[in-house]
């Protein structure tokens, strides 16, 4: 089966990557000092009975929304996901990897907007564009996202693409 999130557009034929046995694209490719993270919202195929569907399916069945302390849980699919695909062998670094069959492209095939940025790097291999749109947010943090990507619009036109060595120097 093949999934992407309403708010992706197929920008280039994809023909070549649905000929694979599967594929999942990253938002972070990890390496320098990211953690590489893997978002099926990119876009995702799988064939019948592929182990890493059937892993993070697996993640959600002892699992539960609320932690025995009464906290929510906030694990996110992005985060079962790549947790699958690491413990499977996935490596912290950029490029293509497979895993188990299934092809982990960098994010500039599916998410070239930075969704932490909203700075958008296109190239040649981009296939499609994950908006970012969060519409499973409530209003609120929709709010905070909006509010959020506007001052850091004003930081780059006023610092340039230094945005993110600023946030480096100033540990966040």
């Amino acid at each position: 089966g093949i999934y992407f999130d309403t708010d992706v557009e197929v920008v280039k034929s994809m023909d070549d990557i649905l000929d694979l046995c599967g594929y999942a694209g990253c938002e972070i490719d990890g390496g320098d000092d990211s953690l590489i993270r893997v978002n099926p919202g990119n876009g995702m195929a799988f064939e019948p009975a592929n182990i890493i569907c059937k892993d993070v399916l697996d993640t959600f069945i002892n699992d539960t929304f609320i932690t025995n302390n009464g906290e929510f849980n906030y694990k996110t699919i992005v985060d079962r996901t790549t947790d699958v695909l690491l413990n499977r062998g996935l490596k912290n670094e950029g490029g293509q990897q497979v895993v188990e069959g299934v092809r982990v492209f960098p994010k500039e095939f599916f998410a070239p907007i930075d969704c932490s940025t909203g700075i958008m790097k296109r190239t040649p291999q981009t296939r499609s564009i994950h908006w970012w749109d969060a519409s499973w947010q409530n209003k609120k943090n929709g709010k905070r996202i909006i509010i959020s990507r506007y001052y850091r619009t004003r930081v780059r036109k006023m610092f340039g693409n230094n945005y993110s060595q600023i946030r480096k120097i100033h540990g966040k």
